[in-house]
């Protein structure tokens, strides 16, 4: 029999055991991350939109399985007036999103059952992204409940980093199987290394900050139905004020850190190519809050702006298991 191929990363050592079904789990993990990805930029738009209760109550909408496509449609009880067709299906899509990614959850899961005696991290990895999917559609069921309060807003948007995180890791955990750090490829400098956990979590915490200004502005809509919309941002105060000060002090810090991991010898080109894309994501990312403030918060600019935050997140954190 010929020997087994080395795979990139594994300085001649044979692939983790498993053969096609680890692939497949690898396959399936990064379909599901990326549609992770996705539904949080669906969120994004539910929230920039003002759909966020287009669907008034949870897990139905207006009483039924399926939105009503017009006011006679509506059951006695709902309030007319505040019915919109375009917010309500808005926030369904994103519920049946929300569905076809607790599938492709499902479906990791299944895949990790069948590979579980190769990579004993697996199933128990897999098992534990499934409960806390089941988790977060229950937060999502408060967020309706409790009208968007900006609080179990963010707590809804930390377990999708969380959930990305998790997948991230399981689809690392394919790729490295159960082979001992020791044996695995040298990817960045230890100062450097130390320096990405930092970044990593800055990154958490400004996200969430995020999410808590944003929550604030849905506070002051409400409270000031005609305030101009260019006057929304200085009514934050100081959570504004430090979103924006971090958010400077973040851009700056992964833009040195990516500088410095593309220049250094240990680093392999996939960690190159990561860094690049992390400076890329860093420089859009400010770009788009520098243009949420200069122009009074377009919708288009809000989504952008936490997609690319998720984006972030992701390529730092997947740098970070990738030399751990």
């Amino acid at each position: 029999m010929h020997p087994a191929r080395a795979r990139p990363g594994f300085r001649g050592f044979p692939p983790p055991p498993g053969g096609s079904s680890m692939d497949s789990l690898r396959r399936v993990a990064t379909v599901t991350t990326v549609a992770t990805l996705l539904l949080i930029t669906v969120g994004a738009l539910v929230r920039a939109s003002g759909a966020g209760l287009g669907c008034p109550d949870w897990p139905h909408c207006y009483g039924r399985w399926v939105p009503p496509l017009s006011v006679e449609d509506l059951p006695p009880s709902a309030d007319r007036a505040t019915f919109n067709l375009a917010k309500t299906w808005t926030e369904y899509l994103n519920r049946l999103a929300g569905v076809l990614v607790g599938g492709l959850v499902l479906w990791t899961t299944w895949r990790a059952w069948s590979v579980r005696k190769a990579a004993r991290r697996v199933f128990p990895l897999a098992l534990g992204i499934a409960l806390l999917t089941g988790f977060q559609g229950w937060i999502g069921g408060l967020v309706v409940k409790y009208e968007l309060d900006p609080r179990w807003v963010t707590v809804h948007l930390f377990l999708a980093l969380l959930m990305l995180a998790l997948l991230i890791e399981l689809r690392e955990t394919t790729r490295l199987g159960d082979i001992p750090q020791s044996r695995r490829e040298a990817g960045m400098p230890p100062l450097l290394a130390r320096a990405l956990k930092v970044l990593l979590w800055f990154s958490v915490i400004q996200i969430l900050l995020g999410a808590l200004v944003r929550g604030g502005l849905e506070v002051v809509v409400q409270e000031n139905p005609d305030l101009p919309r260019d006057r929304w941002i200085p009514t934050l105060g100081s959570v504004e004020l430090i979103h924006r000060l971090l958010a400077i002090a973040l851009a700056l810090a992964v833009l040195g850190f990516s500088w410095r991991l593309a220049r250094s010898r240990e680093t392999s080109a996939t960690d190159r190519r990561l860094a690049w894309t992390a400076a890329f994501l860093i420089a859009a990312q400010y770009g788009s809050g520098v243009g949420l403030h200069r122009w009074a918060l377009p919708p288009t600019l809000q989504v952008i702006h936490i997609t690319l935050a998720s984006w972030l997140f992701a390529v730092l954190f997947l740098l970070h298991r990738r030399v751990r």
